[in-house]
């Protein structure tokens, strides 16, 4: 909950506010992304505006690797068994390299692959919400009776 707060309110809007206040979206509108935030940064705060989008975009990447990855091996040994572990750490190692090495173009191509995978991630997830339309209805009446009889308090 804090690193959604975080990220969401406090980088956002100061990121956001940066860009807004220097005029850095109209004076170089070539800029794009982590350029344009860079340059927002540091004239914002000088030098240190320059390090500090640094050092958070590097923990961003760090932790966006370590949070898919973790996302990844719980749905693999959900689907497969644990045996599929070794080979998965493996490929996504290996992945992870090429992401880094692959330049800017590679990058671009992988961005929209992920973009797309993940807005397709949609379908099976609507699809499960019909199909447990009938167990929410349950939990949600069973929820509510025990509030009403008093087992649990709102």
């Amino acid at each position: 909950l804090f690193e959604v707060f975080m990220d969401t309110i406090v980088i956002c809007t100061l990121t956001a506010t940066s860009i807004l206040t220097t005029g850095v979206l109209t004076s170089q509108p070539e800029l794009t992304g982590a350029q344009l935030s860079l340059s927002a940064f540091s004239i914002t705060l000088g030098g240190a505006g320059t390090v500090i989008l640094s050092l958070g975009l590097s923990l961003f990447a760090f932790s966006t690797i370590l949070g898919w990855y973790w996302y990844g091996e719980t749905a693999l040994v959900y689907l497969c068994g644990p045996g599929m572990i070794k080979p998965f750490k493996i490929v996504w190692i290996v992945l992870v390299v090429l992401g880094g090495w692959g330049g800017a173009g590679i990058l671009a191509n992988l961005w929209d692959l992920s973009d797309t995978l993940n807005g397709l991630m949609a379908i099976p997830n609507l699809i499960g919400l019909l199909l447990l339309t009938k167990e929410l209805k349950r939990l949600t009446a069973d929820f509510d009776s025990k509030i009403k009889s008093g087992e649990l308090r709102k």
